[in-house]
C-alpha cells in the first residue's frame, strides 16, 4: 500500500454507496475516509457508513432506525470483471437485482448455487455470468471469505460489477469507544481493523491476477 492518507472529516458519497446496490436509504452519513493506491495499481478507498430509514409514522415522523452501520471499502481494479457479482448474506429488494440484467430472466435464475456447501449457508449468490464467477471464486478465496466470517463473527457483503469491488463489514458499534476517546484505537479494535484491510487488499490482489488468466467472449 502507498500513499495512504486519512480524512477524518470526510466521508465516501452517497454515489458510491449506490452503486454498491445494496439497500434503499432514507438517510446516509459517512466519515473517516482512508484513500489510496495499492501495489498493483488500483485505486483503494473505505470509510465508516450508517444508513437510516425512516419509522413508520405520519410526514412529521423524525425517527429513524438503523439499517446499515459499518464500513464500506470501494476498489477500483485495472481491468473490468466484465460481469456483475453479488455476494448478499440477505437480499434486501429481489425486485431491484431483477431490473439490474438487461435479460427477462426471472429472479429465480439469477441465484446461483455454489459449492461448497458451508459457503451457500453464509452467502447467497447472483450473478449474470457464471463463467466469470467460477474463475474469480476459487476454492482458495471462498475458504478465505468463510475463515474470515467464522473467525471474525462478522458479516460482510460484496458486489463486483464493472472494474469496481465493493465490500461492507457490520462493524456496527465496534468503533464507538475510540471516537470517544479521540480515536485512540485499543489493541482488540486495532486488531480487527487491521484484519479488515488486509481481507481486502488480499482479495482484491487474488483476483486481479485472476483477471489476467480470464479469457472474455467478444
Amino acid at each position: 500500500m502507498e500513499d495512504l492518507i486519512f480524512h477524518q472529516a470526510s466521508g465516501l458519497p452517497t454515489e458510491v454507496y449506490d452503486d454498491g446496490e445494496f439497500e434503499k436509504y432514507d438517510k446516509y452519513s459517512s466519515e473517516d475516509l482512508i484513500k489510496g493506491k495499492m501495489y498493483n495499481g488500483s485505486q483503494f478507498e473505505m470509510a465508516e457508513v450508517l444508513t437510516e430509514q425512516k419509522e413508520p409514522g405520519d410526514s412529521y415522523n423524525k425517527k429513524y432506525s438503523t439499517i446499515f452501520n459499518g464500513l464500506l471499502a470501494k476498489v477500483e481494479t485495472t481491468k473490468p470483471f466484465n460481469s456483475c457479482l453479488y455476494l448478499r448474506k440477505d437480499v434486501k429488494d429481489q425486485n431491484f437485482l431483477v431490473r439490474l440484467f438487461s435479460g427477462k430472466k426471472s429472479f429465480d435464475k439469477l441465484r446461483v448455487e455454489v459449492e461448497p456447501k458451508e459457503f451457500e449457508k453464509i452467502f447467497d449468490v447472483f450473478t449474470s455470468n457464471q463463467e466469470i464467477l467460477a474463475k474469480l471464486f476459487t476454492p482458495e478465496i471462498k475458504q478465505m471469505l468463510m475463515d474470515f466470517q467464522s473467525e471474525m463473527k462478522m458479516e460482510f457483503e460484496i458486489t463486483i460489477k464493472n472494474n469496481n469491488l465493493y465490500i461492507r463489514f457490520w462493524t456496527g458499534k465496534m468503533f464507538e469507544a475510540a471516537k470517544l476517546s479521540k480515536y485512540s484505537l485499543d489493541r482488540e479494535n486495532l486488531l480487527n481493523y487491521y484484519r479488515i484491510v488486509v481481507l481486502i487488499f488480499e482479495l482484491t490482489n487474488k483476483m486481479v491476477d485472476l483477471l489476467d488468466n480470464v479469457q472474455y467472449e467478444e
